[in-house]
């Protein structure tokens, strides 16, 4: 009998599945009426409700049909459910079914339309962008420092998106997700090639000083942003336009740097690549600050950096 297997009669179970189907029912109710209005936080918590009624009705159902599969084999061990039992207990499974997909297109509709479908693409264009300038940095000796801050910024770019594809893949529209996942894939791909190629830079860094008998300094990675406050506020530099190729050398008096001293060391060579706004060296020499922001007189800085100090 049922008591002995479940501890509870039939019309217990029976009554439990009743209650179960209820909540459910009004979980996927109360979703379905205020699903425009909610947040994307109240509409991943309702659905997740949602899901455990949904669960909760599954083991209630299932419950009642092995209740009434051992009421009736304690009459005769070879009976099972008659056709109208089963259909009702299928029945419940089916509606079940039915209606938490409806439900779930319609938060997947919320979901997609208010936040997912703009965070998730915007993310992987923006890795696509950064993979871009990443692979078009040419080949130069020069470039081995701002070639590798693409690098850190490519990685930055694809783990974000990465992270948003983890975050929305449950509800991004069927149509969509060969496309989307294809992309992040080809974003992974493409960042492990890009990494080779840094020995290509090296190489080129290797021949140059081979052939000018020049070592260029190991050069920081990036200014910090005080570093860039300073210099965009005392020489009036716009940092944020790509300096034109045939940009020449400015010279500045040292008392113009007092503000600057303290922030930078002039007695150093600065090089750095900012991924928007090309190279940017800085020297002092006596009394007065060489300072370039063209790409191609990195190089011939760093020279003049040798042939002065050295």
């Amino acid at each position: 009998m049922a008591e002995e297997i479940l501890g509870k009669s039939v019309q217990q179970l029976k009554k439990e599945r009743t209650i179960a189907k209820s909540s459910f029912t009004r979980q996927a109710n109360f979703i379905s009426r205020g699903a425009s209005s909610m947040l994307q936080v109240e509409l991943k918590e309702e659905f997740i409700k949602l899901s455990d009624c949904f669960r909760k009705m599954l083991d209630a159902n299932e419950d009642y049909r092995i209740g009434l599969e051992a009421d009736i084999k304690t009459e005769d061990e070879d009976a099972g459910l008659d056709v109208q039992q089963e259909a009702d207990i299928d029945k419940s499974v089916k509606e079940g079914e039915t209606k938490l997909k409806e439900i779930r297109d319609i938060v997947q509709t919320n979901l997609w339309s208010k936040y997912g479908g703009s965070e998730l693409p915007v993310a992987i264009l923006e890795a696509e962008k950064a993979n871009d300038k990443a692979a078009d940095v040419p080949v130069e000796s020069a470039n081995l420092e701002g070639y590798e801050v693409h690098l850190v910024l490519l990685d930055k770019r694809i783990k974000e998106a990465i992270s948003a594809m983890s975050t929305w893949e449950r509800w991004i529209p069927v149509e969509l997700k060969d496309e989307l996942g294809g992309r992040v894939k080809d974003l992974r791909a493409s960042y492990y090639r890009l990494e080779l190629r840094k020995a290509e830079f090296a190489t080129a860094r290797t021949i140059n000083e081979q052939g000018t008998g020049v070592k260029l300094l190991p050069q920081p990675a990036t200014f910090t942003p005080i570093m860039w406050r300073t210099i965009h506020r005392v020489f009036s530099i716009d940092i944020s336009s790509k300096p034109e190729l045939d940009a020449e050398f400015l010279l500045f008096d040292s008392d113009k740097l007092d503000e600057a001293t303290s922030c930078l060391c002039w007695k150093e060579l600065f090089i750095h690549c900012n991924v928007d706004t090309g190279f940017i060296a800085g020297m002092r020499y006596g009394s007065r600050c060489i300072f370039s922001h063209c790409f191609h007189l990195a190089a011939q800085l760093s020279i003049l950096w040798h042939i002065l100090f050295d």
